[in-house]
């Protein structure tokens, strides 16, 4: 799969990422994901997740990441002692585009429709982007502009 994605889209290059599951009583009454520089969720099986981490070079092991860039993007509600609460992580492959846009709408004729490529913005652009197509299929207004359409749209990829 991943060939005939390179061959589809081309100059595209692997991102990778990383994120924190904390285990911190503090973090416990956040009803709605925190986003600012890095981002909080709402603590689901005893874990409150915060991310992120954001690289190009791969990542193989947790032992091999710096979890403190987290704790800093999110020094509004985590402090360097909560590098000892991180409880689980999460290190994988980030989904992004060589123009680092989503990649959102019809893909031919026949209604088939594509939502990815949302990099480390999943959590704040799936449920807009999601919205999008429904309105497309609904054939109702949309909730982003025309321009903005053409600049996600998975078409920009194809040769002119």
């Amino acid at each position: 799969m991943w060939n005939s994605l390179k061959s589809a889209i081309p100059n595209i290059r692997l991102k990778h990422g990383a994120i924190a599951g904390f285990d911190n009583k503090l973090l416990k009454n956040i009803q709605y994901p925190i986003n600012n520089n890095g981002y909080v969720l709402p603590e689901c099986n005893g874990i409150n997740w915060a991310g992120s981490i954001y690289s190009n070079d791969e990542m193989n092991t947790g032992d091999s990441i710096n979890y403190q860039n987290i704790i800093e993007k999110n020094n509004h509600l985590l402090i360097d002692e909560d590098i000892s609460h991180i409880k689980s992580r999460w290190i994988g492959t980030r989904a992004s585009l060589p123009d680092y846009l989503p990649v959102v709408g019809p893909i031919d004729q026949d209604k088939v429709f594509v939502l990815g490529g949302l990099g480390s913005r999943g959590l704040s652009l799936a449920p807009l982007l999601a919205e999008t197509i429904m309105n497309d299929i609904c054939n109702i207004p949309s909730p982003i502009s025309q321009e903005v359409k053409e600049a996600i749209s998975p078409l920009r990829f194809n040769d002119d």
